[in-house]
């Protein structure tokens, strides 16, 4: 009679949490980015957000 090896389940345990506060920490900094340049004005960007910036560059005829 054979013996089936030993799940070492502390293990799985382990790598499920650490891909848990790995999609948590992705989660928090997408959000955070998401109000860096969405929401919060700059100063340095009169009072402007870097998305407010950056599109209305975009949409700024080039000069030829």
């Amino acid at each position: 009679m054979s013996r089936r090896p030993r799940r070492n389940h502390t293990a799985t345990f382990k790598a499920k949490v650490a891909l848990a506060a790995i999609r948590e920490a992705r989660t928090s900094i997408g959000r955070y980015l998401e109000f860096y340049n969405s929401i919060r004005p700059h100063s340095s960007l009169k009072a402007l957000t870097p998305d407010q910036v950056y599109f209305n560059r975009l949409s700024e005829p080039m000069a030829a």
